[in-house]
């Protein structure tokens, strides 16, 4: 098995400046070279294909997404996230503040939770833990449970 330093030991060994190397030598290094890298390749070809077996996530994963504006947010608040009705309330919300400022300072002090979940809505309750004056948007996607 052809490993990095053992072809490095035949590169630094056969192929040292000012050398008498013969072909068989040389032959050595190459063949070490092409082993590694048949050895490299099978290991990525198998990760490939373990990535190509992986199944694939449902078609629904995602029933709806979007992007609810917050702007500022005062010290306690909430916004109702209205959506096109679905058949269930039994979902999650993955959730993204996104802060729109120059300045990241103004936009990293709040965090949020959601409550009320309907088949067309759900609360976002947002706390702002610093004076600040936000810019922020909520992008959320649902996926259902």
């Amino acid at each position: 098995m052809a490993t990095k330093q053992g072809i490095q030991d035949l590169i630094n060994l056969n192929l040292a400046s000012e050398s008498d190397i013969t072909a068989f030598e040389h032959r050595q290094v190459e063949t070490a070279i092409l082993n590694f890298l048949v050895q490299e390749n099978d290991i990525l070809q198998q990760q490939i294909t373990d990535i190509q077996n992986q199944p694939a996530p449902p078609s629904n994963a995602f029933i709806r997404k979007g992007t609810r504006i917050i702007g500022n947010v005062p010290t306690d608040s909430f916004a109702i996230v209205n959506f096109t009705p679905i058949e269930t309330a039994n979902y999650m919300v993955v959730g993204s503040l996104v802060g729109l400022n120059q300045n990241f300072n103004a936009d990293n002090d709040v965090f949020w939770n959601i409550s009320q979940k309907t088949t067309s809505s759900f609360r976002l309750g947002l706390r702002e833990i610093s004076g600040e004056n936000q810019n922020l948007v909520f992008d959320y996607a649902i996926i259902l449970l």
